[in-house]
């Protein structure tokens, strides 16, 4: 799985490199069904969409990261911005104060 999305990732970045539409150059993501247990198969990607939506807490940084994650097509996102942990060193200029996300 670990060789998978590091795969993916070099593929997205190689796409924004080169002006390409990120998701034009990845196949076979987001194609494959899950068992859920038994109650059937269901698309990746069906109550996903319910759970990556707008996360008001986090600033600029957080939602660029958060959209950039979503390109590789997770199960599960939750970014939460944990700046107020760092507060003793500053953050990047422009940053918002935003500097630390897990």
């Amino acid at each position: 799985m670990l060789k998978l999305m590091q795969k993916m990732a070099l593929q997205l970045y190689v796409a924004t490199e080169r002006g390409a539409s990120p998701s034009s150059g990845v196949s076979g993501i987001g194609d494959s069904t899950i068992s859920d247990g038994g109650a059937g198969e269901s698309e990746l990607g069906g109550d996903l969409r319910e759970d990556l939506g707008g996360n008001s807490e986090l600033g600029n940084r957080g939602r660029r990261i958060e959209e950039i994650l979503k390109e590789l097509r997770p199960t599960a996102i939750h970014v939460k911005d944990i700046s107020y942990q760092h507060a003793g060193h500053s953050g990047v200029a422009g940053s918002d104060g935003e500097t630390h996300f897990n």
